[in-house]
């Protein structure tokens, strides 16, 4: 029964999506996400959830939403300003060290980042 369930209200969803009933489409995606088994068998529920979100104009929840199913990915994005500039400074400093290292015609002729 679980399976037809998680096929009928994930379609439900999706269905409700093609028709621009928003807050139809969020009620079926979180009874999915509510009572799914395992992170693949919520995938399809959390992508109508984030086109939900952006037809209703929520874009913060769409925005955080999708920054937590990425996360189930292995992608962890820093959410506050101080990470962000540490990240991103640490980042930039391995660029410079690694174009600190090379000659121009090194980097011209190098067909990967190291």
């Amino acid at each position: 029964h679980y399976d037809v369930c998680l096929r009928l209200f994930t379609f439900c969803s999706e269905a409700q999506l093609t028709q621009g009933m928003a807050e139809g489409a969020l009620t079926s995606a979180n009874e999915v996400l509510k009572h799914g088994k395992n992170f693949h068998d919520e995938l399809p529920a959390n992508q109508a959830l984030l086109t939900a979100f952006t037809i209703q104009g929520n874009y913060s929840n769409a925005i955080v939403h999708g920054m937590s199913v990425l996360k189930e990915f292995g992608e962890d994005f820093p959410t506050d300003a101080d990470e962000q500039q540490a990240a991103s400074r640490t980042e930039l400093m391995r660029i410079c060290a690694v174009l600190g290292s090379k000659s121009f015609d090194d980097i011209v002729g190098q067909t990967s980042v190291e």
